[in-house]
């Protein structure tokens, strides 16, 4: 008992030497296990340091707790802080500084130690897998996470954790359904990385997160179930990028263009289709601009792309409508790329299209000028004189009306031709190479017919302005 009473005073009067003191819950884990740093400080007032991470292991949890004591008179107030954090690697802990009451104390540095987990017998592993490891930039690269599960391990949580890709541009790919392979149970999910410069360039470890069955006994005996996290980390991968120049595009394309007609009406429609088809980064393409004197009128591309085997397979395409009063010729469309397969810089080409406009001829107003009647003289009497008179009145009254109503008909109809809004922009194309005003113009129309009503439109400034070009 006096040895007991002994040992008790010594650990007092070691607290009260060393304020401020640190040790890990095992100095010792394996890759995937969870640990935590242990701060302890003898005082009244303590500030333990915030931390995030360790040794760049990010903090999953902290908790604070603290114990009191009183022997022999002297009160002793301890306090501890833990930081939970998973550790993949050996790491060497720092020393952190203590605020003991007004005063800032030191702890000692700590070695952990982290067994690497053997793929023969462990319960659960990530692998990583890619397509190329020496890729040229913007090539896209298939990257595979395959997690193997052994089947008798009851999974209650499964989280999926992706690195940060620093110098990459990332493309989710495909997920497979989970399938059994002798012992294990296999979940993959593949990705594409797109390098963005030339160089090492580094693909930090993924993790996955597997929530197992826990249970603990408290002091009645009975057991709680809760959920236990382990942690399993993926290797580390290294691309050694090669420098592309010439083009930002790399992989094996084909360029199709087509059009419907080849002849048209003055200013009627021709209708074209544009297709970029093969193997590569499809998704740094953006909208084709054609060398033509013609009116353009075009969608927005469209972009399909999937991973079949280890490429990137994709088609793009883009609508576009031409008009014009004049022959016009549409050049090719050149797309250069660096071929994989030739392994140089290569450009390709599309069709030339020429279009012939056929003018119509100008209808010609004649007038014909109704004959004129000769004059006959009609004789009545006084009695049917004012009967004839009402008579003629009356006619002259009607065909009064019907004129003024022919012509407010046929001011309206005017009016609707000049304000109709696809009126309106046929008459604009006609001058949109003689003012930039005319392009602002049909920017709007265009809005407002195929995209958005509520488009606000001033049509008598519009007509007032297509007025001063065509007079």
């Amino acid at each position: 008992m006096k040895i007991v009473g002994k040992f008790v005073l010594i650990l007092c009067l070691a607290q009260s030497l060393f304020s401020a003191s640190a040790h890990l819950s095992s100095n010792e884990i394996q890759a995937g296990d969870r640990v935590a740093l242990i701060l302890v400080a003898n005082g009244k007032e303590v500030k333990f340091p915030e931390l995030s991470s360790i040794e760049g292991n990010e903090v999953v949890s902290t908790s604070q707790s603290q114990n009191i004591q009183s022997i022999n008179g002297n009160v002793t107030r301890v306090i501890q802080k833990q930081y939970e954090f998973y550790p993949s690697t050996n790491i060497a802990i720092p020393s952190y500084e203590i605020e003991v009451d007004g005063k800032l104390e030191k702890t000692e540095q700590l070695s952990l130690h982290v067994k690497k987990v053997s793929s023969k017998n462990t319960p659960y592993l990530l692998d990583i897998s890619l397509s190329n490891d020496t890729p040229y930039q913007n090539e896209g690269v298939v990257l595979r996470y395959i997690f193997k599960i052994r089947n008798d391990i009851k999974v209650r949580d499964l989280r999926f954790a992706l690195p940060s890709f620093d110098g990459f541009w990332i493309k989710e790919g495909k997920k497979t359904n989970p399938k059994v392979e002798g012992d294990y149970i296999l979940h993959e999910i593949s990705y594409i990385v797109f390098a963005q410069h030339a160089g090492d360039i580094e693909i930090k470890p993924a993790r996955i997160d597997i929530g197992l069955d826990s249970y603990t006994q408290d002091m009645f005996n009975m057991l709680t179930r809760s959920i236990e996290y382990k942690r399993v980390f993926s290797e580390a991968k290294t691309l050694h990028v090669k420098k592309l120049e010439g083009t930002n595009f790399v992989g094996d394309f084909e360029i199709i263009a087509s059009i419907d007609k080849d002849k048209i009406a003055s200013n009627e429609n021709v209708n074209m289709t544009v297709k970029i088809v093969g193997y590569g980064n499809f998704d740094d393409l953006h909208e084709i601009k054609l060398d033509t004197k013609a009116n353009i009128f075009s969608d927005k591309p469209v972009i399909k792309s999937e991973i079949v085997g280890d490429k990137l397979q994709g088609e793009f395409e883009q609508k576009l409508s031409l008009s014009s009063d004049k022959d016009f010729v549409i050049n090719p469309i050149e797309f250069t790329y660096f071929s994989l397969k030739e392994a140089k810089v290569k450009t390709i080409k599309s069709q030339k299209f020429n279009i012939q406009v056929e003018k119509k001829e100008l209808e010609k107003e004649i007038f014909i000028q109704a004959p004129k009647k000769q004059q006959e003289k009609i004789f009545v009497n006084e009695k049917e004189d004012r009967f004839w008179y009402g008579y003629l009145l009356g006619i002259m009254t009607a065909f009064g009306f019907l004129t003024l109503y022919f012509l407010k008909a046929k001011l309206k109809f005017k009016r609707e031709k000049d304000f109709g809004e696809k009126s309106l922009l046929k008459r604009l194309l006609k001058i949109r190479n003689k003012d930039k005003k005319a392009e602002e113009y049909i920017s709007l129309i265009e809005n407002y017919l195929y995209k958005d009503k509520t488009t606000k439109l001033n049509k008598k400034e519009i007509v007032k302005f297509i007025k001063s070009y065509e007079e």
